[in-house]
């Protein structure tokens, strides 16, 4: 028994999946996807039910309604393929309900035996309702009790073929159809109704979601801003004080790890007070951010370029030994004093000093290696500024 269930279990998992990939290339909405999934299904069970009742009336020579259950399977299969390619469900739905209709008006009309053919119209409104909505299905699966008022009240010897019911199956039948019909309708409006406020409600969480996602990016930029801004230097877009000596200290950890040659420059733009009381701070400032873009030329992209004061810069040299830091440093040097800075009216020529230190020794701490840049820095000053001066140990 139980390996019958798990072999039933898996070929309707199988056709489940089969059907839906076949429904998902259909070009219909997602509400409409589901409501062709089903009408799939429903084929899968109607179309062997409907010709083999085709083909029972046809061996009991009723050619009328054998004809019209073929031409029903037909047009359903047919409907299939249409609306994959077409997407226009209305058309394809609209024709198989009048076609059922008409099977169901018609086995009505002739009732075969003790009216039983009548009874498949209890198919007819929950299909109607479901393909076409519970207002338009309403209005197709109303037209069967017209159909059967009309055929009760024909004469008995109108012509061939008519059943007469009698009073009480009339009454039974419409009565019990009626019901039938507004269970109908109610389960697709309920449907409909519930499939529309999940609809909704999947929308306004998609909003919610879309809006929070924007919230998140919106604040994760805002971070990243505020934490650019905590690093940099608002004047030159360089790294601050406090952001240039936690990068040193690492590339220092580097240093320490490998034993890499680390170098380090301090920069100091000479007579820069001199500049501010003269031009404005206006000019000074323009003059620092030339000064910046000159040594942001100069320098490779992996040192660590910082303004560490007023007037006053650092470059962290890893992997650079005393040597390569004094071409570097003169190439700095060489490259502001031929600036010349127009800001406004004025237009001024300026130099800088710079000290160097490069620390060869892995035990050395950030701190005794800026001391000792900074001294060489004070000698370059103190020996007439725009030169270089190395700090040796």
């Amino acid at each position: 028994m139980v390996p019958v269930c798990l072999m039933l279990s898996s070929l309707l998992q199988n056709i489940r999946r089969r059907v839906s990939g076949f429904t998902d290339q259909a070009p219909v909405s997602e509400e409409e996807r589901s409501r062709f999934f089903h009408y799939i299904l429903f084929l899968i069970l109607g179309i062997p039910c409907m010709l083999g009742f085709g083909a029972l009336n046809l061996i009991q020579g009723e050619r009328v309604v054998s004809l019209l259950a073929s031409v029903c399977a037909i047009a359903l299969v047919t409907g299939v393929f249409y609306l994959r390619h077409s997407g226009n469900s209305g058309l394809v739905y609209r024709v198989n309900a009048l076609l059922y209709l008409c099977l169901i008006g018609y086995m009505i009309v002739i009732g075969g035996e003790h009216g039983s053919k009548s009874l498949w119209a209890y198919t007819l409104p929950p299909i109607t309702c479901f393909l076409l909505g519970y207002r338009e299905g309403a209005l197709w699966a109303s037209l069967v009790p017209a159909i059967a008022v009309l055929t009760y009240l024909l004469p008995e010897h109108f012509f061939s073929g008519v059943h007469q019911y009698p009073p009480d199956f009339q009454v039974r039948f419409l009565v019990t159809y009626s019901v039938c019909l507004v269970i109908s309708v109610w389960l697709e409006y309920s449907r409909s109704f519930h499939y529309r406020k999940s609809q909704d409600r999947s929308h306004r969480l998609q909003l919610e979601h879309q809006n929070l996602n924007r919230e998140i990016q919106k604040r994760t930029l805002l971070e990243q801003e505020l934490r650019e801004s905590a690093r940099t230097d608002h004047l030159t877009g360089l790294l601050n004080r406090g952001a240039f000596f936690d990068l040193a200290e690492q590339e220092r950890k580097r240093h320490k790890r490998y034993a890499n040659p680390l170098s380090m420059a301090i920069i100091d733009v000479d007579h820069f007070k001199r500049i501010n009381d003269i031009y404005g701070h206006p000019t000074g400032d323009a003059v620092l951010c030339a000064i910046v873009e000159c040594c942001r030329g100069c320098i490779r992209e992996a040192d660590i370029f910082g303004r560490i004061g007023g007037e006053e810069f650092g470059i962290v040299m890893s992997q650079t030994v005393s040597a390569d830091a004094k071409d570097i440093a003169d190439r700095l040097r060489r490259g502001v004093e031929a600036l010349s800075i127009r800001h406004g009216q004025y237009e001024i020529s300026c130099s800088i000093s710079i000290g160097i230190y490069t620390s060869g020794n892995t035990g050395e701490d950030l701190d005794t290696i800026y001391k000792r840049a900074d001294s060489a820095l004070y000698r370059a000053k103190g020996g007439g500024r725009n030169q270089v001066c190395i700090q040796t140990v």
